[in-house]
C-alpha cells in the first residue's frame, strides 16, 4: 500500500522505478509530452528536492531530500513543468538574477503548477499503481 505520506526509503527499487514512469506518463498527459525526458533518481549528495537540467533534458530527483512520496509527487510535477517552460535553458539565470530565486518567474509558474495538479497527478499514478501492484492505494491529500 502506498500513500502520500509513504516514506520513500520504504519502497522497492522497482516500486520507485514504476512511480518514475508512472509519474511521467501522467505529467505528459496532463501537461502535454516533451520529447525525451530522463528521469534519474539519486541520492548524491544536495539540498534541493529536484532539478531539470535543460541541456541535457533530464529530471533530477533526490530520494535523500524528498522523504515522502507526497514531496516526491510535488518536485517531479514541479520539475516536469521546468521542462516545459520555453527559454528556461537561456534566461533562467538572467531571471533569477533579476527578480531571486523566490520570485524567478519560472519558479513561480512551477510552485503553482505542482500546487494545482498534484491531485489530478496523483488519481492518476494511484490507478498506475493499483494496476501494476493490485493493491489498495491510499492517500489524496497529505497536510504540511
Amino acid at each position: 500500500m502506498i500513500t502520500l505520506t509513504t516514506k520513500l526509503c520504504t519502497l522497492s527499487r522497482g516500486e520507485l522505478l514504476h512511480l518514475n514512469n508512472s509519474l511521467l506518463k501522467v505529467c505528459e498527459k496532463i501537461m502535454g509530452k516533451k520529447k525525451e525526458i530522463k528521469v534519474r533518481t539519486t541520492t548524491r549528495g544536495t539540498k534541493y528536492f529536484g532539478k531539470y537540467m535543460p541541456d541535457t533534458r533530464t529530471i533530477f530527483m533526490y530520494r535523500n531530500v524528498c522523504d515522502t512520496v507526497g514531496k516526491y509527487v510535488e518536485t517531479f510535477i514541479h520539475e516536469y513543468r521546468h521542462a516545459k517552460q520555453k527559454g528556461i535553458g537561456k534566461h533562467y539565470q538572467t531571471m533569477t538574477l533579476l527578480h531571486g530565486y523566490w520570485n524567478n518567474p519560472y519558479e513561480v509558474d512551477a510552485r503553482k503548477a505542482q500546487k494545482e495538479l498534484r491531485p489530478e497527478v496523483w488519481k492518476e499514478v494511484k490507478k498506475l499503481y493499483k494496476q501494476k501492484y493490485n493493491v489498495h492505494v491510499l492517500g489524496s491529500v497529505v497536510k504540511g
